[in-house]
């Protein structure tokens, strides 16, 4: 149910959006020091980011860690959701401080398939957004590429091109919030 909701929330919060924008990853940009700069958010801005993430390709190689840094301008909630044509692809997604290495918030199956999504109420300042394959980060360790369960010898296995949706505080007036509310009341009514 919380995966559904948020999808509603998402796509209110493309359909509302007072601006928004398009970015294509970059490489190098497997660590937070490394992370492509999407600018700065205010409420009702929105992002779509194109990325792709690549397997490690044997042991001792981490598999791709996409970072992005972004920084919000006022006090608002964030969502971010993953999505992904290949429905065998397992994402994982992290959100940290500002000193990039405070997790804040960590996902690998909230969104649609086996892809991440989170929705995080966040004061005004700097974070980093952190894409990569499953196992990684499941064991609360900063995404770094490895597999989780055996991070010495082996990375991730996941190959996957991504679409990142970033959007801030969903707006409730006009025909967003009449939307978004019908959602939430339809799926309140199945429970």
């Amino acid at each position: 149910m919380r995966s559904g909701l948020f999808v509603i929330g998402a796509i209110c919060a493309l359909a509302g959006a007072a601006q928004g924008g398009l970015f294509f990853e970059s490489e190098p940009n497997s660590t937070p020091p490394q992370a492509d700069d999407l600018g700065s958010f205010s409420i009702g801005d929105t992002e779509i980011v194109l990325g792709e993430i690549e397997d490690g390709g044997g042991d001792d190689v981490p598999g791709d860690v996409d970072w992005y840094s972004l920084t919000l301008t006022e006090d608002t909630v964030l969502l971010a959701a993953v999505f992904c044509n290949d429905s065998d692809a397992d994402g994982t997604m992290q959100l940290l401080s500002g000193d990039g290495s405070t997790i804040i918030a960590f996902d690998d199956d909230e969104g649609i398939g086996l892809m991440p999504s989170f929705q995080v109420p966040l004061s005004a300042g700097f974070y980093y957004i952190g894409i990569s394959g499953y196992p990684d980060g499941v064991l609360n360790t900063v995404l770094n590429g490895f597999d989780d369960f055996n991070q010495a010898a082996f990375g991730h296995g996941e190959e996957f091109a991504y679409k990142l949706l970033i959007g801030l505080n969903v707006p409730t007036t006009g025909t967003t919030g009449a939307l978004a509310l019908a959602g939430m009341i339809a799926l309140r009514r199945r429970r």
